[in-house]
Parts: C-alpha cells; sequence; structure tokens
C-alpha cells in the first residue's frame, strides 16, 4: 500500500515501508537503502546540432516527474516541472530557437530519485542528466 507524501508541491505515492522523511534525500528507504530509480529518461529528438528552431520532449520508459532547467542551474524541486499527459503518450514540446542545455532529474512513482541525485543540497554534485541542443543559422 503506498502512502502520499507531499514534496515541494508534488504528492508522491511512498510504499508502505518507506520513511517519508527521507524523501527528499533521493532516497525511498524500502528494504534497500541503496535502492534507485529504474526510470529512464530521455530527450528527444536529443543532444544534437540542427539547422534551426526544434521541439523538444523528454519520454519516460516508465511514469515519474521530470523537473528541469535551461539557464545553466542546476535542477531542483523547485525547477520547472515537465508537463507529461498520460505515461508512454507524447508530452509538452518545448521550443528551442538557440543553443539550449537541458539539465533534469526525475522522481519515479516510488519516490525514488534518478541516479540518487539529491536536489536538496546545494554542492556541486553534478549527477543529474543533461543534454544540448545547438542551434545554427542555417544547413
Amino acid at each position: 500500500m503506498a502512502l502520499p507524501v507531499l514534496l515541494g508541491s508534488v504528492l508522491l505515492a511512498v510504499p508502505a515501508g518507506a520513511d517519508p522523511e527521507n524523501v527528499t534525500s533521493g532516497r525511498s528507504h524500502l528494504e534497500d537503502p541503496d535502492e534507485v530509480s529504474l526510470v529512464r529518461i530521455r530527450l528527444v529528438p536529443g543532444e544534437g546540432t540542427y539547422p534551426g528552431p526544434v521541439g523538444v520532449r523528454f519520454e519516460t520508459s516508465e511514469p515519474a516527474i521530470v523537473y528541469y532547467t535551461t539557464d545553466g542551474s542546476r535542477p531542483t524541486l523547485e525547477s520547472p516541472r515537465y508537463e507529461a499527459t498520460e505515461f508512454r503518450e507524447p508530452g509538452q514540446t518545448l521550443d528551442v530557437t538557440e543553443t539550449t542545455t537541458f539539465r533534469w532529474f526525475s522522481v519515479d512513482t516510488a519516490a525514488n530519485i534518478e541516479q540518487n541525485y539529491d536536489p536538496t543540497k546545494t554542492e556541486a554534485r553534478r549527477n543529474y542528466r543533461q543534454a544540448t541542443i545547438t542551434i545554427t543559422d542555417g544547413p
């Protein structure tokens, strides 16, 4: 049975037996304190160089909340949240008109944070994901 826990402005389902106090630390602490999220997030069309503006979106391997930045800052729980639709359905398209680096992490439905990233710390940990979309003025 999952218990609801408010993480910032996000309501997450934390499995019974998990310590809700540790949700913000980036781990759900079920049976295994080192359990990590198995969700895989990718930016589509992906890192690369494009001759003009391009629409990008995040794809997830399982339901998850994606927090991202495009201003060069480290993503946190206060960062913009990707607007997804139903699982495996295309979500929000982000229009990229100039070279932009996306930095992101995800939180799965069990409250596990991708790669054990800790968005609450201010230290220089960089185990968030990132990809750069480079826009040129022509072919």
